[in-house]
């Protein structure tokens, strides 16, 4: 690609102008997929040192005069993909189609309009990174609304406790009331929804609580028997929750094992009721193709053995 000219070369420059000296901003930079071992050029690739743990940001720019549209977000994605990049960044002159902005919001890609990216403290968005955190999520369901709907009639509320039973489509046994209430937010979108934006929340606190009101539908032909043994079809749950939620800062410090590059962290267990005791959870980044890859977590239990949780095979950091 040639050399950028205004307004780009102007974004550039502003990138440059605010950033530390440790930090370096290349135009049109060739970086090899880890994949095919190919060079692929990016736009604009930004280099800093955060906590110790180097961090590289990759920027393409798109000067249409139309709206960017989602098979170009799903392009840039698609290109990132096999590269030595810690987050990608888009830039599009005339901003962007609403499900474009979808696209590059659920793959975690900061699309900006070039106005945005003027405007933006690149300062303070690379210093960002290193405001890494551990958190748990516990969801406790204060209250139950259950709507029923019986062969087409109107909706009643019957006489249902957290033993109720719940049976599938196929009228096997699928859960009780209680069980079928938590695994709503564990296995939808309801508490993923919630941890991504309590994620993304500034917060002061270690140990905070709130309430939330959630309604969920459970797949159609699920039902319920009530305290007398008598099966409805489930409408939906409106349920009430309280969400508490347990933070700790990670502070990554860079290590090398045998050749194997990696970040590596001591914070405490948060995960333990009994934080007298709990110990200390041990966290492992792993970087693979110059960028951090693989992620696990080691957990101790009350025992002598300790359980490993790998996170994740791409780590996608969530600026704050």
């Amino acid at each position: 690609m040639p050399r950028r000219t205004n307004p780009f070369q102007s974004l550039i420059y502003l990138i440059q102008s605010q950033l530390a000296e440790d930090a370096t901003v290349t135009e049109s930079e060739m970086l090899v997929d880890k994949d095919t071992g190919d060079l692929v050029e990016v736009d604009i690739v930004v280099r800093s040192i955060i906590g110790e743990i180097p961090v590289v940001l990759g920027i393409e720019c798109t000067a249409k005069t139309r709206p960017a549209t989602i098979e170009w977000i799903r392009e840039m994605i698609g290109k990132h993909e096999g590269l030595p990049i810690d987050k990608t960044i888009l830039v599009s002159k005339s901003g962007y189609t609403k499900q474009a902005l979808q696209k590059a919001k659920v793959n975690r890609v900061e699309a900006l309009s070039l106005d945005n990216a003027k405007d933006t403290n690149w300062t303070e968005y690379i210093q960002s990174f290193q405001n890494l955190k551990l958190a748990s999520f516990t969801f406790i369901p204060l209250s139950i609304r259950i709507e029923t709907r019986i062969r087409g009639e109107d909706d009643f509320d019957r006489e249902f406790n957290q033993h109720s039973q719940v049976y599938d489509t196929s009228n096997n046994q699928q859960a009780t009331l209680k069980e079928l209430v938590l695994n709503a937010f564990q296995s939808s979108n309801v508490g993923q929804k919630y941890i991504q934006k309590r994620l993304k929340t500034k917060s002061v606190h270690r140990d905070t609580k709130s309430v939330l009101n959630v309604t969920w539908r459970p797949p159609s032909g699920t039902t319920i028997t009530d305290k007398l043994g008598d099966s409805y079809q489930l409408h939906k749950l409106i349920i009430r929750a309280e969400a508490r939620v347990i933070e700790t800062p990670i502070k990554l410090q860079p290590v090398e094992y045998q050749g194997q590059k990696m970040a590596h962290a001591n914070v405490e267990n948060i995960f333990d009721a009994d934080p007298q005791n709990a110990g200390q959870i041990q966290i492992t980044i792993l970087e693979s193709g110059g960028k951090l890859d693989n992620a696990g977590l080691l957990i101790p239990t009350k025992g002598e053995d300790k359980q490993i949780v790998v996170l994740s095979k791409s780590i996608d950091f969530v600026n704050e």
